[in-house]
Formats: structure tokens, sequence, C-alpha cells
């Protein structure tokens, strides 16, 4: 009698252990399911395509959802001067005409800020930041022309002759900053940052 009971005991026992190891299992399946679905759509619709330039390697993240800019240096996208207040972000993928480029896939990333800072101030800040790997020109001109009738007008749709460009120009990529004077009230200074991408050929 004595022995039937203790190996009831020993039984009862091992029971709760199954069932956390049961348990265990069915939780862990889906966390691993999932990362390998996970992996499959990286493998399958994510592709990192990297273009050397005058500022050394640009690398950009193509996923589903668009081109996520990636460099080795200094993102211009994180060229903020420090007292700018985000305005807008605005980021468009379009396509062009059979005759443009390539396939025609084309992607704009643009970023707007309010600064209290003069115009003047803010070309001189980036002038040191940027480099001689960006040209400066005066004005922002969107008349006439087949590229201005795209992506230059995305960026800012009116011409204006008082701001300050900063413009670097990569294979399938350009990207720069603009900064135009005045805010809602004429004081301050608006600034610009944007790159815009094509896909190239298949």
């Amino acid at each position: 009698m004595f022995t039937q009971i203790s190996g009831t005991a020993g039984t009862v026992g091992e029971k709760p252990k199954s069932g956390a190891l049961a348990l265990l299992a069915v939780m862990g399946l889906p966390a691993i399911l999932g990362v390998l679905l996970a992996w499959r759509v990286l493998n399958r619709w994510v592709a990192l395509e990297v273009e050397e330039g005058p500022d050394g390697s640009s690398a950009a993240l193509r996923t589903p959802m668009g081109m996520v800019p990636l460099r080795g240096n200094e993102s211009l996208l994180k060229v903020v001067y420090r007292d700018s207040t985000p305005l807008q972000a605005t980021w468009l993928d379009w396509k062009g005409t059979s005759a443009s480029s390539s396939n025609g896939k084309r992607q704009l990333v643009v970023l707007t800020f309010q600064s209290r800072t003069t115009l003047q101030r803010l070309e001189s800040w980036y002038q040191k930041k940027l480099g001689a790997n960006f040209s400066q020109t005066k004005g922002w001109l969107v008349a006439g022309g087949k590229e201005a009738s795209s992506w230059v007008r995305r960026v800012e749709p009116r011409s204006q002759p008082e701001g300050i460009s900063f413009r670097q120009e990569l294979s399938h990529r350009i990207r720069g900053v603009l900064i135009l004077p005045g805010g809602g009230a004429g004081q301050g200074s608006e600034i610009k940052l944007y790159d815009y991408m094509e896909s190239p050929g298949q």
C-alpha cells in the first residue's frame, strides 16, 4: 500500500512540469514563426543600395514603404540648426514619365523648420556645416523647365529670389538645404532640408 501511494505522489508531481513545457512550446512557436516570416520579408522586399559620391558612400534602404536614407557620415536630414522648430515633414513617392529615367520611380523627402535666426547667420552656419561638397546659389527658381515642373516645385512651389540654396548632386540623387527669409510675422527664417532620389535602371 505504501509503495502504491508513493508511486501516485510521484506521478502527480510531474504533471505541472509537463504542462509548463507544453505552455512554453505553445507560446514560443508564434515567436519563432514571426522571426522566420520577418526574415523572409527582409530577404525578399528590402534591399540596400550603396552609391559612391564626392562625400564618400551614400546608402539607402529600399523597402515596400519607400526609400530610407542611410549614410556612413552625417545625414543631411539630421543637419538641423539648433533653434529650429519643426513645421512640416513631407514624404512623397510617385512615378515619372517613361522617358524621364529608368523605371520612373521617384521619392522626395522634405523637412521644413522655422528658425528665429536671420538668413545671413544661417547661411554662414550651413557653409561651415556642409562644406565644399555642396554648391551654393542665391535664389530658388521654379519657372519653366522639365525639372522645375516636378520635384523642384514640390520642395518650394514659388520662386524665391532672396532664398539661399545649398545643393549636392549624386548618382540618382539630389539633396540640399533651402533657406528662405521671413516667417508668418516677417521675422526669422524658414529652412527646408530635401532629399530627392530616382530608382536606378533595372
